[in-house]
């Protein structure tokens, strides 16, 4: 099966869409699907043109397997909502580029990412025009996102894009997602038969149950005796990571850490937070690479998830994926519809409290510290992963779905 897969972010970024794309058309490629990427130069998390990359502009790679076609963008220094449209204008012009050519081969199926919208739109009507079906999966709903965060502040405009987002879902042949929350979200918005539930994964061969190695206390001067709280992932707008340096300013005298990893366009403004505070409870690092990725997550205590109260609460972070497979203790502070809060109390996995409350999360944190023995927790977060993360699986159900819907009628 011959398949094109247009994603903003591809590998090897390490979280987010750019994560799971990346793992899905290596895994595709390595099962015998004849697998292309349109995507751009990797920039996220950091909002910025990782190192490797910078300086180049088009450029076509193969990398186990998967000819990967990249696109320069326009990033800007402010990531506001406007250097957000910007951005992926950007990609959507130029992702044309090779777009157009790569139509003219006989692809059975294209595959868009979504968001951006702006690239979606474009895809679907080529897709429909070429009589080529077309799958949508969506990591993220970004017309209701914007909404949410007051991204729009015209009612007709935000309208106008729900009628685009709406008619691109119909056209298409698969309507795919990641989270029971975000189903119900895209219902109105398309038929039964498109829908198909396709959540994020976690690699449960690589990412086991294991022992605390000392990792983070040879990494940071962390106390031998203080208890670890670890945030590994973007430190972006929709986080509201500034919850953790308010409640770290009140366990300065508790044996606990807390090590904040990743990047952002928060991440200053955070670290002047913690320095404006003066935190020598908390540490800053960059994200791991794969390889030190099971020993980083087996040397925390805790895993910390923050939401904010506005914003897309649907999508399962994928930190929470990776943190079930260790067998690791999450305490989450979101709403209580968020999919990530769903899933941890309703299978008594961890920890959750409101989102932005520093007196409920405190509390959270003391009470988790008082427990002493998490082995239950422990165990029902790997056998979770076990049961309804497993990648091979899932990948593996999946490519079933798509012979049985594109070649039922051959």
């Amino acid at each position: 099966m011959k398949v094109l897969i247009v994603s903003i972010n591809y590998h090897p970024e390490l979280t987010g869409i750019g994560k799971y794309t990346g793992e899905m058309a290596e895994w595709m490629a390595s099962n015998g699907f004849d697998v292309s990427v349109i995507t751009a130069l990797p920039f996220y998390p950091e909002w910025k043109v990782h190192e490797a990359y910078k300086g180049k502009g088009y450029l076509n790679e193969n990398v186990k397997g998967v000819d990967i076609f990249r696109v320069p963008l326009n990033i800007k220094d402010k990531i506001n909502a406007k250097g957000r449209i910007i951005l992926e204008v950007s990609f959507t012009i130029r992702m044309l580029r090779y777009l157009f050519k790569a139509l003219l081969k006989p692809y059975d199926l294209i595959i868009s990412i979504y968001p951006p919208l702006t690239s979606l739109v474009f895809i679907s009507h080529l897709a429909k025009m070429r009589g080529i079906p077309h799958q949508i999966h969506i990591q993220d709903l970004q017309v209701d996102a914007a909404k949410e965060l007051g991204f729009f502040k015209g009612k007709w405009l935000i309208r106008r894009l729900e009628k685009i987002e709406k008619r691109s879902f119909e056209r298409a042949t698969i309507v795919s997602t990641i989270s029971d929350g975000m189903i119900q979200k895209v219902i109105p918005k398309t038929r039964i038969d498109q829908r198909y539930f396709l959540p994020n994964w976690a690699d449960i061969n690589q990412l086991v149950p294991g022992p605390k190695t000392g990792y983070l206390k040879r990494k940071f001067p962390i106390p031998s005796q203080n208890l670890i709280f670890l945030y590994s992932g973007n430190i972006g707008d929709k986080q509201g990571l500034d919850l953790i340096l308010n409640v770290a300013s009140e366990l300065k005298k508790v044996d606990c850490s807390f090590v904040i990893l990743g990047n952002g366009v928060g991440k200053n403004a955070l670290q002047e937070m913690a320095s404006d505070l003066r935190l020598d409870n908390v540490f800053f690092g960059e994200l791991v690479p794969l390889d030190e990725l099971n020993e980083l997550l087996n040397d925390a205590d805790f895993h910390l998830i923050v939401e904010k109260k506005q914003g897309s609460n649907l999508v399962m972070p994928s930190k929470l994926t990776s943190i079930l497979s260790v067998g690791g203790v999450p305490i989450i502070s979101a709403s209580d519809i968020s999919s990530a809060r769903v899933c941890i109390s309703k299978n008594r996995l961890g920890y959750s409290c409101d989102p932005e409350s520093k007196e409920q999360l405190l509390q959270l944190i003391l009470d988790a510290m008082k427990d002493g023995d998490y082995s239950e927790k422990k165990k029902r977060a790997r056998a979770y992963a076990e049961a309804y993360l497993d990648k091979e699986n899932i990948l593996l159900e999946y490519s079933r779905l798509l012979k049985k819907v594109l070649f039922q009628d051959h």
